[in-house]
């Protein structure tokens, strides 16, 4: 059994706390810092390595995707699988993984009753390593562009979202932990169970369908209620 754990950090011009996963993953300035990835092969992990901007597919992903007994997993895979959809592949050619071979280690935490961080679902289980203040610091530093002053702003300066080779190097470290974290943390816990696993992937089948709505039904419900209101209104004038 072939599974690939991996970690996604972006950059943005919009709040992603604002507009939710959906639109983020669309938005026109949302792009990629790095991603790094371990493979596992029963059990044995491999190196944790880390691909940026410039760099070839990793084969790791490649041979995953065309493999159909193999698995990735992510911590929010409902993050990381919109950033692999909408911007890895159509941008960069990585390949997809079909959502029965997706797992989210965030699900199995919150399926044992684990707070919903990365961070703080390896500190409720002992597990030693954690995120840096370094680190977490650098991300939300790049997660955005570089502030500008009031006469960058009148100028209407373009946004700056540059990184040094320090800062991204840093960045990857952070990047390295979180993969590093999230495998100790299923080691210890493990995945999902299988029936639970059928319960997630609907949920997420339907968070992606989003709310059927019958618009006309809503316009006409609107314009009866505007009608109303304008019966009521000669009525008492």
């Amino acid at each position: 059994m072939r599974i690939l754990n991996f970690d996604t950090e972006t950059y943005r011009a919009v709040d992603l706390t604002k507009i939710g996963t959906y639109l983020y993953a669309r938005h026109a300035t949302t792009d990629m810092r790095c991603v790094s990835y371990c493979l596992a092969v029963d059990g044995v992990r491999g190196p944790i390595k880390t691909w940026t901007q410039g760099d070839p597919v990793p084969q790791e992903f490649v041979d995953v995707a065309n493999d159909p007994d193999a698995l990735v997993c992510a911590f929010n895979d409902a993050f990381d699988r919109q950033i692999q959809e909408q911007i890895l592949a159509p941008r960069y050619g990585w390949p997809t993984v079909p959502i029965e071979r997706r797992r989210c280690a965030q699900a199995a935490v919150l399926a044992r009753a684990l707070p919903a961080s990365l961070d703080a679902a390896a500190a409720a289980l002992g597990i030693t390593t954690r995120k840096s203040k370094a680190g977490m610091a650098m991300m939300k530093r790049l997660a955005g562009p570089r502030r500008q002053d009031a006469k960058e702003r009148k100028a209407g300066k373009p946004l700056d979202f540059g990184v040094t080779p320090e800062e991204l190097a840093t960045l990857i470290d952070y990047n390295k932990a979180d993969v590093l974290m999230r495998m100790e943390i299923v080691d210890r816990i493990g995945l999902l169970p299988q029936s639970e696993q059928a319960i997630w992937e609907l949920d997420q089948l339907i968070n992606e369908r989003g709310v059927y709505v019958d618009v006309p039904l809503i316009e006409t419900a609107i314009n009866i209620g505007g009608e109303a209101k304008l019966v009521c209104c000669s009525r008492n004038s």
